[in-house]
């Protein structure tokens, strides 16, 4: 059974990385095209400031910290 419907109206993005750079442009650009985003990096702060960007301009956004080298940050993602 998949998890999202074959064609739904938005499906949700998630973006690693999302704290600077291309993960950051990534987040901004998919919020901007209507996406809801997860946003996932170590830095906190970071991600939150580009989350508020996106609800800013209207979209939808979380900001949840997020470490790849740890398994239980992985896990709690």
């Amino acid at each position: 059974m998949p998890r999202f419907p074959a064609h739904p109206e938005r499906r949700p993005a998630v973006v690693t990385g999302a704290s600077s750079g291309l993960g950051r442009a990534t987040a901004v650009a998919l919020g901007a095209a209507g996406f809801p985003v997860v946003l996932g990096a170590r830095r906190k702060d970071r991600i939150e400031e580009a989350a508020e960007e996106i609800r800013t301009a209207g979209g939808e956004a979380v900001a949840l910290p997020l470490d790849l080298h740890d398994g239980a940050s992985v896990a709690a993602f």
